[in-house]
């Protein structure tokens, strides 16, 4: 572990502890103790920055004030990776600043296995005496050149800002957030291609590989604002910068296949299918840079009118590669430009109205509009290298982007009486693409819905609600090399129902139930090779007990059931086979606290449990299909704590806490990296654990 800024976010802590002496009025608490995990298990989903033990336990609330000022220390988990300490100081003038440190790591997966002997660089080499071969089976040496890296990034955040008050209702508000984030992540990377049906070895395809990608990421932003507020009126303007900055500009790799495969045809006799080096480019530097202005005003006591309008401005101008890496390809064809030199436009506007005409009716609506447009990209054609291994024969020409959202927004609610009351709601999405190879350019939504809230008794509260959307749009245009029946979900037509129903009840002063069920219904009716439908149902009670002054319980228990089906083409024109899927989520809890001893001892409880499966039925209209395995995912979690108070500001706490999380995914168990001869793997497993946290702290409050 890092212990650099855990080191210096202890030493501000402690100056900020010291220097309470001098402030009067300074009040709070610290915690600090020990806690002891029987794994360095990161898969720990309540404590994902534990990569030791033991760990120190360090958190503090401490605020004070003077005369004239106020200021606030907050520090969280200052003991391991996901510790966050942030200040902030006001006085009666208007002025204030704030600070604040903030550190989260983020890991997906267990520990991962690749040939490369240099994993963490952008130029990814084997291991010298490496046996390639056209597919993985047939590297000999893979196994004994395999070494273990963990996929898992790190983010830490810097921010510091401030705001004044001058004049009569002028306010300047400034914030800077400088961001890293650096760690590893794993991308696929493809060379070679097929050609038409030739036997092997020359009709054998791409070859692929899974790489470990280093991550080192810089984002800087500044956000100014200016606001002047009066009574009925307000205007406000703003600027914002963001600047993005990758320590790295590509990821070259060896490739571990053969390359002792040739072809003739294609684009001017025999050449390579598989280069010896394969290259990707990673995501550019880049900035942008946005001016807003804002106002607000109302109308009499009841009507309220605000907007804001921004215009903003994106920047990308990173140095093209090579169209190839392929060291065997004779003088390769130059891109037209050196650089994309892009400035892509982002307009923004918001508009709403807010009114009460009658002491029982409320009414809103909102117009929202967003825009990006990137015209200025285009540049002349130029013929692209498939894959690093030879001309795809394709020319690509530099194409603009245009995209347009707009969102209506209507709602009223009444109240009918003291007990009940109606509101309803109207939206329209309308969404314009306008670019190469778009299957639909215009596609808008309309939905309508309606509630009522029904208070029968003191006692018992519900709430009815229900919503229809519909969404159309234009033409629909297959895309090049895609079934002329297909339809993705995202732009095709739909229909959509939701309904929910909520109720909470009573029973007396002890007893409190709620209950809810959640339903949502969509059909794309005009779909014949895609999502034709897909459902999802929930199911939910809960229920408090206060037995006593000493002891409560609570308990919850859930189900949660999703189904869709998929109909699919193999040969590119009928529909050939469907697919079913159901999941099923069950939940259960229960809880409780005990005050053990009177204002003393409290102790409690909570124990969770979940059931997750996915079942996947096939049909074939071709020829028959062996079913997928079931899909199941289990977790079991603990929790006892308990608090005893030596005196008025002496606590001592202990804590244990247990989670076991058991998974089975067929699409990753038993994979080695060797299990599919075209592409080498990682050898990722489906996330299992078990792990037991036990905490002793003390609390000190002053």
């Amino acid at each position: 572990m890092n212990n650099r800024p855990l080191k210096h976010s202890f030493c501000i802590l402690v100056l900020g502890i010291s220097a309470l002496e001098c402030v009067h009025a300074a009040e709070g608490q610290v915690e600090f103790g020990i806690g002891i995990a029987d794994k360095d298990d990161f898969l720990f989903t309540p404590f994902p920055g534990i990569d030791t033990s033991p760990f120190l336990i360090l958190n503090a609330d401490i605020e004070g004030t003077s005369d004239e000022s106020a200021w606030r220390i907050t520090a969280r988990e200052l003991g391991i990776d996901t510790r966050t300490l942030s200040a902030d100081y006001e006085n009666d003038a208007g002025f204030s600043l704030f600070g604040e440190y903030w550190q989260y790591p983020s890991r997906q997966n267990g520990t991962l296995s690749s040939p490369y002997v240099n994993i963490g660089s952008t130029e990814l080499e084997l291991p010298a005496g490496w046996v390639a071969a056209d597919g993985t089976q047939g590297m000999t040496n893979l196994e004994t050149s395999l070494r273990e890296f963990v996929i898992g990034t790190e983010r830490r955040r810097f921010t510091l800002g401030g705001e004044t008050a001058f004049g009569q209702g002028m306010t300047f508000k400034a914030t800077a957030t400088y961001e890293t984030k650096e760690g590893m992540e794993v991308t696929g990377g493809a060379i070679g291609r097929g050609f038409g049906q030739l036997d092997p070895p020359y009709g054998t395809g791409t070859r692929a590989t899974l790489l470990p990608v280093p991550i080192d990421y810089e984002t800087t932003q500044l956000d100014l604002k200016l606001a002047y507020q009066k009574r009925r009126y307000g205007v406000e303007l703003g600027y914002y910068l963001s600047v993005f900055r990758n320590g790295h500009d590509s990821l070259s790799w060896e490739n571990p296949f053969s390359l002792d495969i040739t072809g003739g045809g294609g684009h001017g006799g025999d050449f390579p299918l598989a280069s010896s080096v394969g290259r990707l480019s990673l995501y550019p530097d880049n900035q942008f840079h946005r001016v807003s202005l804002g106002g607000n005003y109302l109308f009499g006591e009841t009507t309220r009118l605000y907007g804001m309008f921004s215009t903003g401005i994106m920047k990308q101008d990173q140095t093209f590669l090579p169209l190839s890496a392929n060291p065997v390809l004779s003088d390769p064809p130059l891109m037209p430009v050196n650089s994309l030199d892009a400035d892509a436009s982002v307009n923004d506007a918001y508009l709403r109205i807010t009114s009460r005409p009658m002491p029982k009716l409320s009414l809103k609506a909102s117009y929202r509009f967003h825009s990006r447009d990137d015209d200025d990209r285009l540049f002349g054609a130029y013929n692209v290298y498939a894959l690093d291994s030879s001309e795809s024969g394709r020319e690509i020409i530099s194409s603009p982007y245009y995209y347009r959202k707009q969102e209506i927004d209507l709602s009223a609610r009444y109240r009918i009486s003291s007990d009940i009351s109606a509101g309803l709601e109207y939206e329209r999405e309308d969404i314009l693409r306008d670019y190469v190879d778009i299957e639909r350019e215009d596609v808008d939504e309309d939905r309508i819905g309606a509630h009522v809230d029904f208070r029968p008794m003191d006692s018992l509260s519900l709430r009815i609600q229900g919503e229809h959307a519909e969404r159309n749009g234009s033409n629909y245009v297959t895309a090049i090399g895609e079934n002329p029946l297909l339809r993705k979900f995202h732009f095709a037509d739909r229909t959509q129902n939701s309904f929910t129903i909520r109720a909470t009840y009573d029973l007396n002063d002890a007893v409190s139930l709620s209950a809810s069920y959640d339903r949502l219904e969509d059909e794309y009716d005009n779909t014949v090779v895609g999502l034709l439908d897909a459902d999802h149902d929930i199911f939910a009670f809960d229920v408090a007990y206060q037995l006593n002054e000493q002891l409560s319980l609570h308990g919850f228990i859930s189900r949660e059931e999703a189904s869709s089906l998929q109909a699919g083409s193999t040969d590119g024109v009928n529909v050939t086979w469907y697919a079913d899927y159901d999941d099923t989520i069950d939940s259960f809890g229960i809880g409780a606290e005990w005050q053990a001893i009177p204002e003393k001892l409290k102790l409690s409880l909570d124990l969770a449990m979940s059931d997750g499966s996915e079942d996947v039925s096939l049909t074939n209209t071709l020829a028959p299909v062996t079913p997928y395995p079931e899909l199941n995912s289990d977790m079991l979690s603990i929790r006892l704590a308990a608090t005893y108070r030596y005196d008025k500001q002496t606590d001592f706490r202990f804590a244990y806490w247990h989670e076991q999380l058991d998974t089975d995914d067929w699409a990753l168990d038993d994979q080695d990296v060797n299990s599919t001869p075209n592409v080498l793997l990682t050898g990722e497993q489906s996330p299992n654990y078990d792990d037991h946290i036990v905490m002793l702290s003390v609390v000190r409050r002053f």
